[in-house]
């Protein structure tokens, strides 16, 4: 039998046992239960030191709380002793260290979050635009209360009972997650309630985009963190797209000039986001190419329209005709071709005074041209220089010339916390970013849209809450097409082709319309082969003068001096620009010839000469 002298120093308590031990066992010698205050637990299981390699401990009688924390465990010292007592004074002992303990956690009901399984979803983050029973997660605590709600774009609410969509503010009954045990009687993961939805179909002819607002409104004594400090509903949206094509065509330019098929790649009805492959199939015939948005273009482009005579004309150069020279879209030089029209006659003006009049440069035969005869009108195609990626434009769902070819990325320049307008650090955002583009980031939610912007300042259609130096992509819908060449060859002969490859990348979250511009690049006036201009000058001998032969008229725009070809008896420099001649006269002779070619950066001219008389 042990005997136990209990001594008190303060908050220390020591035990003194004195007890007989059978020679060469293993005995009890002491025990204790370590046990909290109500509503605490240990952080850990208490610790202890032992001044002897005789003792061994056993643990045992082990309580835990709800949380599964420690709340109370037992201690029993067992001490083997050879054919020696062991006096007090030897020192051996068992001291317990100070327990840490904490509150425990208070048992509160609440609910975690609500979402749709990611099954529902496509590719992009949005629910399927087929008819779906998408699947409404619920996770909390054991004996959770709440109702359910979700409401569509147009104010709509789902009727649990029947599975439609109501004009009524219709919410679910309410549900209950149950404790654990319950929850796998009832075939249910602990903590996790699924409700099906039937989500209608979103019509591919309908790309608006269909939002559900899905309400989760605690209950009774239910929390809606596990914090236990709010009752506010949780609530999140979800969108759904049609299926969405994307065209990319070349239009007609300003003054008619089309392309013999107008179309460059056209995608129909597709999931709304998505990536399409981008191989050229001509490289891998094998692979399935149904997907795939690649594509390679080079047709031909033109100019013809056809008129008749209003009256008949008997001699002259002047004819009327049923059509305005505006719907015509006729420019001077165009080639007019008919019964009773000379070979080469052009158009040499149109009559300001009379939008039905065109003058011609080759008279009427003295036999008539009759009443309602048929007139064509042909043109020569030619450049005012190389097309370019940034020629394409879209004109659906927005106009806009940027977001299609890349995403134009801005930076927030500080923190929004549930606003519509965002700031980026640069203020001339706007001159990029246009109204009606779509905004994503990481931590964008949802599918919002510019609604305004001014400088640096953007409105967008919903709230969002975004950290500062958040990156925003801001595009045409999401779509993108990537052009790898683009260029026009044969300008100013009778077949110039406009030559088109790349590929569509990326679909957006509605239907998308892009052009070339080929108004940007066409020379819209009437265009010939390129011609240099001969001329002639005056300069004094040993003198000199600055010649500029391009005041002639010229067919392109960007016509400069591509050589000089003879400077003849003098000196010739070419000016920086291209534009002039810088000619030295020779300090002799009453005359001197020139010649230059000019290029309007397709083809180059043959030369002409330019005489110039010297005098004394």
């Amino acid at each position: 039998m042990a005997t136990i002298t209990t001594t008190t120093d303060g908050s220390v308590r020591t035990d003194t046992c004195s007890s007989a031990i059978a020679r060469d066992t293993s005995s009890l010698v002491y025990s204790v239960t370590k046990t909290t205050d109500s509503g605490f637990h240990f952080n850990t299981t208490p610790t202890y030191s032992v001044t002897s390699s005789n003792f061994n401990v056993v643990v045992s009688d082990q309580v835990f709380n709800s949380d599964n924390q420690l709340t109370s465990v037992k201690f029993s010292f067992f001490y083997s002793i050879a054919d020696t007592d062991v006096a007090v004074s030897a020192g051996e002992k068992i001291t317990f260290d100070e327990p840490s303990v904490s509150a425990d956690r208070s048992q509160v009901q609440y609910i975690r979050n609500a979402f749709f399984l990611s099954k529902d979803f496509n590719q992009n983050g949005s629910l399927k635009s087929s008819e779906s029973s998408a699947t409404l997660r619920v996770t909390g605590a054991e004996n959770a209360t709440y109702k359910l709600k979700i409401e569509n774009s147009i104010g709509l609410t789902y009727d649990f009972s029947n599975d439609t969509f109501t004009r009524s503010l219709t919410f679910s009954s309410e549900q209950k997650i149950e404790t654990n045990k319950a929850q796998a009687l009832l075939g249910r993961q602990p903590g996790v309630n699924n409700h099906a939805v039937l989500i209608p179909e979103h019509f591919s002819i309908n790309t608006i985009e269909n939002i559900y607002k899905v309400t989760v409104t605690p209950t009774g004594s239910t929390k809606s963190n596990v914090e236990g400090t709010s009752s506010e509903p949780l609530t999140f949206t979800s969108s759904q797209f049609g299926l969405v094509s994307l065209n990319f065509n070349v239009t007609e330019s300003t003054y008619g000039v089309v392309a013999a098929s107008s179309q460059v790649k056209s995608i129909a009805n597709k999931t709304a986001l998505s990536n399409l492959s981008t191989f050229n199939p001509s490289d891998f015939p094998t692979l399935n190419s149904d997907n795939n948005g690649y594509f390679s273009y080079s047709q031909v482009l033109s100019y013809s329209s056809t008129s008749t005579t209003n009256l008949a004309v008997a001699g002259g150069t002047n004819i009327a005709l049923d059509h305005t020279t505006a719907s015509l879209k006729l420019r001077v030089g165009d080639t007019v071709t008919g019964t009773n029209i000379a070979e080469g006659t052009v158009i040499s003006a149109l009559n300001p005074s009379n939008a039905y009049d065109i003058t011609i440069s080759e008279s009427i035969p003295s036999y008539p041209l009759a009443d309602a005869t048929s007139l064509t009108f042909t043109r020569t195609v030619g450049i005012t220089r190389q097309p370019v990626s940034s020629d394409i434009r879209v004109t659906s769902p927005i106009t806009t010339y940027n977001g299609i070819r890349s995403f134009e990325e801005y930076f927030t320049s500080s923190q929004t916390i549930s606003s519509k307008i965002i700031e980026l650090t640069d203020s001339y955002a706007s001159d990029d970013l246009v109204v009606g583009m779509l905004a994503q980031s990481n931590n964008i939610i949802g599918f919002p849209k510019i609604e305004n912007i001014s400088g640096g300042t953007v409105l967008l259609t919903t709230a969002q809450s975004l950290p500062e130096n958040e990156s925003i992509q801001f595009s045409v819908s999401g779509a993108r097409i990537e052009v790898q060449t683009i260029n026009v060859t044969g300008a100013g002969t009778a077949s110039p082709k406009l030559n088109i490859t790349g590929y569509v990348e990326k679909l957006g979250v509605e239907n998308v319309v892009a052009e070339v511009v080929l108004s940007n690049f066409l020379d819209d006036a009437t265009y010939g082969a390129v011609v240099a201009n001969a001329g002639t000058a005056t300069c004094a001998l040993s003198g000199g003068v600055k010649i500029s032969p391009l005041t002639e008229p010229q067919t392109l725009s960007n016509i400069t001096i591509s050589e000089i070809t003879s400077s003849g008896s003098g000196t010739t420099v070419l000016s920086s620009d291209k534009t002039q001649i810088k000619y030295l006269a020779p300090s002799s002779g009453t005359s001197d010839t020139i010649s230059y070619k000019v290029t309007d950066g397709v083809s180059t001219s043959a030369a002409a000469n330019i005489v110039i008389t010297l005098t004394p």
